[in-house]
């Protein structure tokens, strides 16, 4: 799967669930009585209340669960993908680990940047009259820091892993984590929009520049040792590590000695 085809299935994701949480809120609530918070919005606004009108007890703690765990899985999985590569003497699960945390130190670097730069007000605390808040957050909005990290993540290993029972759950969750933070009533739409943006075009950034940058951790990648001898094989689109040759046609890795 390319990256054009993973670009495509996140926005035909989040259109289906910003269309869902429209229809639902826009016959839930009764905000026809009230023309200045019915009528009076930006389209950014009214989609953004829409979904944080979703407030039934397992939607609001779902996206407390979701928003609460982006910083453990992001750090701890690509942990555990490098020191599971060294374990299994897996390069290429170790490199996926380096990258991954790569693309997300570069993506929260450009993220805090921007939100430094434009100092855009929380949506709960620019309009409490229509913006109900969940989550208590002192930096600021735009764009979203959950949304871009969590697309980087997942953009990571969908290029990585081009399998669709790997780029179907990462998406989605992804896209669980941005709908939470609008849920929570932290960021409008555009912020969770720009954010996905930021982090999937940083993370695509690095994995195409990850010849380039290979030789920055080469040296630390693991090795693999075989006590017996292996027939050469020749591996379909395979790329040369270190004359051990890798492909991501399949989870893990092949390999040939020469």
């Amino acid at each position: 799967m390319t990256l054009t085809m993973i670009v495509r299935f996140f926005i035909v994701i989040f259109i289906i669930f910003c269309g869902a949480a429209a229809g639902y809120s826009l016959s839930a609530q009764e905000i026809a009585s009230d023309s200045t918070r019915s009528f009076d919005m930006s389209l950014d606004l009214s989609i953004t209340r829409s979904i944080n009108a979703l407030d039934t007890p397992p939607i609001v703690q779902t996206s407390h669960i979701l928003s609460n765990s982006l910083l453990p899985v992001v750090v701890s999985v690509p942990a555990l993908m490098i020191a599971g590569g060294y374990i299994g003497k897996d390069p290429y699960l170790t490199e996926t680990g380096i990258l991954t945390l790569t693309s997300e130190a570069a993506t929260y670097l450009v993220t805090f940047g921007v939100k430094a730069l434009i100092q855009r007000e929380r949506p709960y605390k620019a309009r409490p009259d229509v913006i109900t808040g969940r989550d208590v957050e002192s930096a600021y909005s735009f764009p979203s820091g959950h949304a871009s990290g969590s697309a980087a993540f997942a953009t990571m290993l969908s290029l990585r892993y081009p399998h669709w029972y790997v780029i179907a759950p990462s998406v989605l969750y992804s896209l669980g984590v941005s709908l939470s933070r609008m849920n929570l009533g932290v960021h409008y739409l555009t912020d969770v929009l720009v954010g996905t943006v930021v982090g999937a075009g940083i993370s695509a950034l690095v994995y195409g520049l990850r010849s380039k940058i290979q030789p920055a951790y080469q040296g630390i990648l693991p090795t693999v040792t075989m006590t017996s001898p292996i027939s050469p094989m020749i591996i379909p689109n395979a790329v040369p590590r270190t004359g051990i040759f890798f492909t991501p046609e399949r989870v893990g890795f092949c390999f040939v000695l020469q």
